[in-house]
């Protein structure tokens, strides 16, 4: 089932720079909603190389899981396996377990233009409680078996 929301302008061009980063600073973070008077996902919060706190995409990612909401997230993960350094693009469909039940319905059925939109991107999560993702470690394995660092850190 599908909601009929469809991704604005400005989201289909942030995710082609991120996908695609050029001269401007880097987007690292991209957090996305869903504007109800327009009928659109539209851009939350955006958050680049030199905004992060810390220098750490990880942790800033997971700060923007806000209790009672659902967001989408686009998020430049930067991550090495038992092969090489890796620098993919995650989707995140976060609904908070104690989101409203309509939102939750709402983010659910309209995942499907953003994935649409996000072609080529490996990875796909939903995250319903902040402990899924609230370590390294537990990030790393949703990434894969072999991921041993992600974002500069050992897991």
């Amino acid at each position: 089932m599908t909601s009929g929301v469809k991704a604005s302008k400005e989201v289909i061009e942030l995710f082609q720079r991120m996908k695609v980063p050029g001269k401007l600073a880097r987007i690292r973070v991209a957090v996305l909603k869903i504007d109800e008077e327009k009928g659109e996902i539209v851009e939350d919060k955006i958050i680049t190389d030199p905004e992060l706190e810390d220098g750490d995409a990880y942790v800033c990612m997971t700060s923007c899981l806000e209790p009672l909401n659902c967001r989408y997230l686009l998020y430049d993960c930067h991550f090495t396996n038992s092969i090489s350094a890796k620098e993919d693009l995650v989707c995140i469909l976060w609904c908070d377990e104690d989101a409203k039940t309509k939102e939750k319905m709402r983010y659910a059925s309209s995942k499907d233009s953003l994935r649409k939109l996000t072609t080529g991107v490996k990875h796909n999560f939903e995250v319903n409680c902040k402990g899924d993702i609230s370590s390294r470690k537990a990030f790393a394995e949703m990434l894969g078996d072999d991921v041993t660092v992600v974002e500069g850190k050992e897991v």
